[in-house]
């Protein structure tokens, strides 16, 4: 670990010596720069080459070593050179930017090294879990003892095997404290620690982390962030611990999409608390990591569109009925009849194309006849709502019979322009409001695949507050 705060979530700054792995002799002074949304960015005072007007000279693709007067040592990965600029009378300046910042107290060839574990904070994590580990003792009026106690009692540390992964994830306690002369601070935080059978490489824990903050969203209802990414170079027993094992830390810094800032959320903003599912949380976190290729694309847009508030509302609609289409081609399937049967179906429409039409029509008909066996999305979204209770359906709908009618209609509209069903095509308030549906009904279907059941999904939307006033349940 490090004396700076190397959050992903706070900007900082670092000053020292900087050199290429292969040429430790050649330093240059600079300052490391880190923003959560911006790529880390190097300014030398110098260069590690000489000076040049020809951009294509510039270094790309190469690791940085540096050092700070502290003692830090910081390794930047796919770094690669912005400008060269050359000052009167002689001086040479130099910027980098980089996609993969590590900072600790050891210098890393991220092609070679393996890491024993990663420990991560998540945004929202310890409400998620809704451990309150303090207790307040006061003291009853009228007593003369004027004595207030705060008792903290540090919950245990929970594991969960992930068997086609060969890892285990852990949530582990821990508290911090802290205090001037008329004030004193305790803060509980809970972290994640995967830790496979064997050291892994950083794209290892870099995927597994990103499946983990995606499921955890969809349990949270809210976009889950990760504030630190810290991953152990070394696990070795203490004497001075007690035989207790001591690990040794890098931090990992890389930009990445942050949405807006907004409140804490508390337990009663949680959409599937821990609590709920504690019995049966190993199934569905293994249920999740094996289906992660087959869900990929459908969790993928949903956790898009969960993070990005900002993005247009039609691109939002679209994203979310292309996540749909996608869970059911991949978990449903569906043709009107068996391939065997529509073979000379499309060979028979096939050669019905008049010779007239041009090739490049003739191919666009043809890529058409091709999939024309498929359900058409108005069947796929009506199998899918006919698979649930009619009051989960009900709810979904905004009790809208048209509903499914007029999201098609819609995505019709706005992909093709076609206005044959204009009467059904939505206006914007009715996009906003079909969008938020869409949203809460992939989210249902997501959970439902890791083995959450539609009734307590139900039970979910109806004890959430944000999901009633969405779904405007009375």
């Amino acid at each position: 670990m490090t004396d700076t705060d190397t959050n992903l979530s706070n900007s900082f700054s670092l000053v020292g010596y900087w050199w290429l792995p292969d040429k430790p002799e050649q330093e240059v002074y600079g300052t490391l720069s880190y923003r959560p949304d911006v790529a880390p960015e190097l300014i030398l005072e110098g260069s590690f080459q000489d000076f040049t007007h020809d951009s294509s000279d510039y270094l790309s693709n190469v690791v940085i070593h540096g050092m700070t007067a502290r003692g830090i040592a910081c390794t930047l990965v796919d770094a690669y050179q912005k400008s060269s600029r050359m000052h009167m009378p002689g001086i040479v300046t130099s910027e980098f930017f980089c996609n993969r910042l590590f900072i600790g107290k050891e210098h890393i060839l991220p092609d070679k090294v393996l890491f024993e574990s990663a420990l991560v904070q998540f945004t929202d994590l310890s409400t998620w879990l809704l451990r309150n580990p303090f207790e307040l003792e006061i003291p009853k009026p009228g007593k003369r003892e004027r004595i207030w106690k705060i008792t903290y009692t540090m919950p245990r540390p929970s594991s969960t095997s992930i068997e086609n992964l060969q890892a285990t994830i852990r949530f582990e306690p821990s508290i911090t404290s802290g205090g001037e002369n008329q004030s004193r601070k305790l803060s509980h935080i809970d972290q994640v620690r995967f830790r496979p059978k064997t050291k892994q490489k950083i794209e290892w824990y870099l995927d597994v982390i990103d499946n983990f903050r995606i499921f955890l969203s969809l349990l949270v209802g809210e976009p889950v962030n990760p504030v630190s990414i810290k991953l152990c170079t070394k696990k070795r027993r203490n004497r001075r611990l007690g035989n207790k094992y001591y690990r040794v830390y890098i931090d990992f810094c890389a930009p990445y999409f942050q949405s807006e800032k907004r409140r804490k959320l508390h337990p009663p903003d949680i959409l599937v608390p821990y609590s709920a599912i504690k019995r049966d949380f190993r199934k569905h976190l293994n249920s999740w990591y094996q289906k992660t290729d087959a869900l990929g694309t459908s969790s993928q847009l949903y956790f898009g569109v969960l993070v990005q508030h900002d993005i247009p509302l039609d691109f939002r609609f679209l994203a979310l009925i292309q996540a749909f289409e996608s869970y059911h081609r991949t978990k449903k399937g569906g043709k009107y009849i068996s391939d065997t049967s529509y073979e000379p179906i499309k060979e028979s429409i096939n050669n019905s194309i008049p010779v007239s039409v041009s090739k490049d029509h003739r191919a666009a008909l043809k890529s058409k006849i091709k999939y024309g066996n498929e359900y058409s999305l108005i069947k796929k979204f009506n199998l899918v709502l006919d698979s649930m209770p009619k009051s989960l359906q009900k709810k979904i709908s905004q009790n809208d019979s048209k509903f499914i009618a007029k999201v098609v209609s819609t995505r019709n509209y706005l992909t093709h322009r076609d206005e044959s069903d204009k009467d059904n095509v939505m206006d914007t308030r009715g996009i906003l409001r079909a969008s938020e549906s869409l949203q809460i009904f992939l989210m249902i279907l997501l959970l439902n695949e890791v083995g959450i059941d539609f009734s307590t999904l139900e039970k979910v939307i109806l004890s959430n507050w944000r999901i009633r006033r969405i779904l405007k349940i009375e």
